[in-house]
């Protein structure tokens, strides 16, 4: 959903804002917020941040460089903490990790003794729209 809320203080760093002005002619029709809905002096529940995130993809190579004990204690932690399923799409790639959760990872191999890096098969740089 776009906003056109030119009366919006945010409205120079909000993604709803910018892709209204970055569509183009070719698009006949769009989904725009209610102007009724605009919080009048609030803070808008609506605002998405211009601000890229850093996504990890890929954890098939996460524990191959680990002993092989830390890589199975980590292993059964991030399948406790992730699920079966959360955890076999991150290592397909289907999904990406997000920042916490790049954290909760991290903290997993600090709490099993491993200092090293988690290591990503790669990483985007991508808008947040949750």
């Amino acid at each position: 959903m776009l906003c056109q809320n030119e009366a919006c203080p945010q409205k120079e760093h909000c993604l709803r804002h910018l892709c209204l002005e970055w569509i183009s002619s070719e698009c006949f029709s769009i989904r725009a917020l209610n102007p009724k809905c605009y919080p009048a002096g609030k803070k808008c529940t609506f605002f998405r941040t211009d601000k890229k995130i850093s996504l990890a993809w890929g954890i098939k190579n996460l524990l191959s460089e680990l002993p092989y004990d830390s890589a199975k204690e980590i292993k059964k932690t991030l399948l406790a903490m992730f699920g079966r399923t959360k955890y076999y799409q991150f290592y397909r790639e289907e999904k990406p990790l997000l920042p916490a959760e790049q954290k909760i990872i991290k903290r997993v191999f600090l709490k099993c003794g491993v200092k090293s890096e988690p290591v990503y098969s790669r990483f985007t740089e991508e808008y947040d729209w949750r």
